[in-house]
């Protein structure tokens, strides 16, 4: 069975962001040299969503990812995840079926602030929170 991502969104790439990389199918991690390979093949035009689909494909946010990123499960089967550099680890990351939810520590009820599902939309929200990148244990 195939996996049909979606394609990443140019305002959402950043360097050190992880990746799946066409190329050669293999999760890496985003740098400048990737952001100067869209420009020279956008040949001066507006770097559109095909270009950015043919270098970049989103990395499906999993349990094993956020363990990989030092974040510990709490409990409830493994579906209940916190970071202790998140706003003074108080934070919960609850697994769905098809993504990730966010609840900060101000608002535990049924209000989710952030939903998401692939890896670099956790990076973002983390460098978001803390100014620091999110970096593999």
């Amino acid at each position: 069975m195939d996996v049909i991502y979606e394609i990443m969104k140019a305002n959402e790439l950043r360097c050190n962001n992880w990746y799946n990389s066409t190329k050669f199918q293999t999760p890496v991690m985003c740098e400048f040299a990737d952001f100067a390979e869209l420009d020279a093949r956008a040949n001066g035009a507006k770097v559109d969503k095909d270009l950015i689909d043919e270098l970049f494909e989103p990395i499906p946010l999993t349990e094993l990812w956020l363990m990989k990123f030092g974040f510990k499960s709490i409990g409830l089967q493994g579906q209940v995840f916190e970071h202790n550099k998140l706003i003074g680890g108080e934070n919960r990351f609850v697994i769905e079926t098809d993504c990730i939810n966010f609840y900060p520590k101000i608002n535990f009820d049924d209000c989710c602030w952030y939903k998401f599902t692939y890896v670099h939309q956790l990076q973002n929200l983390y460098f978001a929170l803390t100014g620091n990148e999110l970096k593999i244990k």
